[in-house]
């Protein structure tokens, strides 16, 4: 007993001899990793844009991960100083970047094919595009746009729920439209007046069997001659649900 205890112990102090003792002020390696991962994620996407859109990127990465400036900044320099720590972190990172990059081929490569079909289940996210996106006040960049094809996966009577989270809305409006289009060329469609920062979603479901052809939809930011208003949307989904079986038409068979 007592020398299954001492070795319990030596291999406790020699796991604690292998690793680095990191301060608790500091963010921790694998929090440490997503926060960089997102960064330069966000980086990437504006290096052709302005100051400002660059800056509200970096002020999402902080919210996003609940962390101030400050203690990401604190952070680097003591991950700077444990050198073995932050190339360790960038391993990963560029691991997850040839991950994502792959993943975005694919993507491209399926949405260009003419029989890519959507995924199957109850209930599927069906986004194919980017979730976050950067809307400016200014006739190029104040638009987005999507469709999406019906495939067998689309049964009658799915209801449609598309979500975007609006940062940094704190001028300016901005108008989201969801639209479903059916084979005999009729339309349901629905608008929402965004004017704050926060979470809007639209819901769509047709009460007829009609078959569908295609769901579109579109987040249009609106143009001020004095203010330029920007945001940023994030954590994009569009959910598809299929309905319920109906049961209504079972019949209940009684042995006489």
């Amino acid at each position: 007993m007592k020398n299954k205890f001492v070795a319990l112990l030596m291999s406790g102090m020699m796991l604690a001899g292998c690793g680095k003792q990191i301060p608790k002020d500091i963010i921790q390696p694998q929090e440490m990793e997503s926060v960089l991962y997102d960064y330069h994620l966000a980086g990437g996407m504006t290096a052709t844009q302005t100051n400002v859109q660059k800056e509200a990127y970096r002020k999402y990465v902080f919210k996003k991960h609940h962390i101030t400036e400050a203690e990401f900044d604190s952070s680097m320099v003591w991950y700077t100083r444990n050198s073995k720590l932050l190339a360790e972190i960038y391993t990963n990172l560029s691991e997850r970047f040839k991950k994502e990059e792959e993943r975005i081929h694919r993507l491209t490569s399926e949405r260009e094919a003419t029989d890519i079909k959507t995924l199957t289940g109850d209930s599927v996210n069906i986004w194919v595009y980017p979730d976050i996106q950067w809307l400016a006040g200014t006739p190029l960049s104040d638009l987005i746009r999507f469709e999406i094809k019906s495939d067998s996966n689309f049964l009658p009577k799915d209801e449609f729920v598309w979500t975007a989270n609006y940062t940094f809305l704190s001028e300016g409006k901005a108008t989201m439209g969801l639209n479903l289009q059916f084979e005999n060329d009729s339309v349901l469609g629905q608008t929402l007046t965004v004017s704050q920062s926060g979470k809007q979603t639209l819901r769509l479901q047709p009460d007829s069997a009609y078959q569908l052809k295609s769901i579109n939809g579109f987040i249009h930011l609106h143009q001020d001659s004095i203010q330029k208003p920007n945001v940023l949307i994030n954590d994009l989904s569009l959910m598809r649900y299929h309905a319920p079986a109906d049961t209504t038409t079972l019949v209940k068979t009684e042995t006489k």
